[in-house]
């Protein structure tokens, strides 16, 4: 059992278990599966601890906001899942049916340890209700992080979500997270910005595969990207950033306002930094149910390396040919 105060945690552990409303003291789940029954809130001075295996499941459109911390962290074997109960009737567009409402990291405290997401599986969210305050657009599909820094968001499967803008990963005003070992594929934007936003804040980016991402635009004249970075300093590296499309590519990029000094061995399609690797066409071939990718890596018209990764530990540093 984790416990970072004096104070004793209250620890659920059953096979099953209920939660809703506020954490306003250090908690920790430990069940098979946690079934959520309202939105959770956990309040500044306390911690949510979940253990690893545990299935979050959301039985109706409920988010989890942070104030304090969350220690989301599975391992390789026992990951821990993040899901709406009605997966099933999860489609990509703006309604609720078959989804949760992610997780929103709003507004750190420094006195607590770092929160981490870490061997997890976050499927199924969208963005679909604006924050409050200075954006108040409806970003983020898996994960929000608004002024809050002291997070790290670790060798995840983040796949199938859903926003209007970012549709897995949100960071605004000195949100700065550490991301690295994830796989971010198949999420969806109904404006832009299929994987990744960036907005004043200066996150590290590194070590991940952020494929088949798509942006589901009807407006021509927005040139659209997977990650946007807006007066910010992202350290961008050692990522494949690739394949992540636009119904309407208009000036499409894979990284838009990327900066050359903090952008480094990344293989990114279509972009010409002089360290930038392996340009030539890379086709991928993804099969979600037991979390696999397969890249060809193609030179000349000729194959020169298949690669095939059971992220086992969800780790998508794969460049090696």
């Amino acid at each position: 059992e984790i416990n970072y105060n004096s104070e004793p945690q209250i620890s659920l552990h059953r096979d099953t278990i209920e939660v809703g409303g506020i954490i306003s003291e250090d908690t920790n789940w430990n069940a098979d599966i946690v079934f959520v029954t309202d939105d959770i809130l956990v309040e500044s001075t306390a911690f949510l601890s979940i253990q690893p295996g545990t299935e979050v499941i959301f039985e109706d459109y409920y988010q989890i906001q942070v104030q304090g911390g969350l220690l989301a962290e599975g391992t390789a074997e026992e990951r821990i899942v993040f899901r709406s109960q009605y997966d099933f009737l999860f489609e990509a567009d703006s309604t609720t049916a078959g989804a949760w409402g992610g997780i929103f990291f709003n507004q750190s405290n420094p006195s607590l340890p770092a929160s981490k997401i870490s061997f997890c599986e976050l499927k199924n969210a969208k963005a679909l209700i604006p924050l409050q305050g200075e954006f108040n657009g409806k970003v983020g599909g898996a994960i929000r992080v608004f002024n809050y820094s002291n997070l790290i968001i670790s060798n995840n499967y983040i796949h199938d979500n859903l926003a209007f803008y970012a549709g897995a990963i949100f960071c605004y005003k000195n949100a700065n997270p550490v991301i690295f070992g994830n796989l971010i594929t198949e999420n969806t934007a109904l404006k832009n910005v299929s994987a990744i936003y960036n907005g004043y804040s200066y996150p590290r980016i590194y070590n991940n595969t952020i494929v088949e991402n798509y942006i589901n635009n009807q407006d021509e004249y927005i040139e659209t990207s997977a990650i946007r970075n807006f007066l910010s300093k992202p350290y961008i590296f050692n990522n494949i950033i690739r394949e992540n499309e636009a119904n309407i590519p208009y000036l499409h990029q894979q990284i838009w306002e990327a900066k050359e000094f903090y952008t480094h061995n990344n293989n990114v399609q279509n972009i010409i930094f002089k360290d930038n690797l392996m340009r030539d066409f890379i086709s991928y071939s993804s099969k979600n149910n037991n979390i696999s990718l397969s890249i060809t890596l193609v030179r000349n018209g000729q194959v020169v390396n298949t690669h095939n990764n059971i992220f086992k530990s969800y780790s998508a540093n794969v460049h090696s040919s």
